[in-house]
């Protein structure tokens, strides 16, 4: 990760971190995850995370359209079994008006998002995907994000 893109996950890290502590009532029992997680009220602790990239001149997607993006949890977490999108952003624009479609696979260890081909990826373009209610495995672990999963794809891995 580089540095710039961490400073920004630490940031959102500590944004989430101040309201999910503006919404808590004595006695609760939420914890703050190392992903800038925050409790969910329902049953169990749900987190929320954004995953960055920035696109180089080299990457394959480069010139072409967003088409897809597949994020990725350890195999058997089902980490995204309920997990729902809060936002897509490319280049600092809101993509999510070309999604065609989001769908779990893999017994909810992946999130898959469908998008209608009209933004284009640059170079210098930040990717940016903020998901919610993501049971996240405990300890330490990677998640893998492929854009154009279908062709040409571009994959970067986030630890946690």
């Amino acid at each position: 990760m580089t540095e710039p893109t961490r400073r920004r996950v630490l940031s959102a890290i500590s944004v989430a971190g101040a309201i999910g502590l503006a919404g808590c009532s004595g006695g609760s029992d939420g914890e703050s995850g190392d992903d800038g997680s925050t409790a969910d009220s329902g049953s169990g602790d749900t987190t929320t995370a954004t995953y960055e990239y920035t696109f180089a001149e080299d990457d394959a997607v480069v010139g072409g359209s967003l088409t897809g993006l597949s994020i990725t949890y350890p195999s058997g977490s089902a980490a995204l079994a309920d997990a729902s999108l809060t936002e897509v952003l490319l280049d600092g624009g809101d993509v999510s008006r070309d999604i065609d479609d989001t769908s779990t696979a893999n017994n909810g260890d992946t999130y898959t998002i469908d998008f209608a081909g009209n933004e284009g990826i640059s170079a210098g373009d930040t990717l940016s995907i903020g998901l919610n209610r993501i049971a996240a495995p405990s300890g330490s672990y990677d998640v893998t994000i492929t854009v154009n999963p279908q062709s040409g794809a571009t994959t970067f891995t986030q630890s946690f």
